[in-house]
């Protein structure tokens, strides 16, 4: 199990996904949200489907229908799982920062993560 904790309030509101796309320097942002909706609804309706791998170039027509318009942004979230061997402790929480391109960071500031997602966790 993975609990993600955000802020109430995110650190960007109602920006729309061109918005965040040009200020996060994400030229294939719409391409991405449409192919993972795409996986999404798929997955739904085949059970069987587990994972999904963020890798690859993403082909979605440029007049797919979203659901959505505008996406919230948080720059920090603090994320905790069970220990891996220990199932019946919790890890210790860490913080996940991101921050978008600007004047001292060209490609932005970002930690990477690779949560657990074991069935059993």
């Amino acid at each position: 199990m993975t609990a993600i904790h955000l802020n109430i309030k995110p650190t960007h509101c109602h920006k729309s996904i061109e918005e965040v796309a040009q200020t996060f320097d994400i030229p294939d942002l719409y391409a991405a949200l449409s192919h993972y909706v795409r996986y999404e609804a798929r997955r739904i309706a085949h059970s069987h489907i587990r994972f999904y791998t963020f890798s690859g170039q993403r082909y979605s027509p440029s007049n797919t229908d979203l659901s959505f318009t505008e996406l919230q942004i948080w720059f920090k979230a603090h994320l905790q799982q069970r220990l891996y061997y220990y199932l019946d402790e919790n890890a210790v929480t860490f913080t996940v920062n991101t921050h978008p391109p600007n004047q001292k960071w060209k490609y932005g500031q970002y930690d990477a993560t690779v949560p657990q997602v074991d069935k059993l966790s």
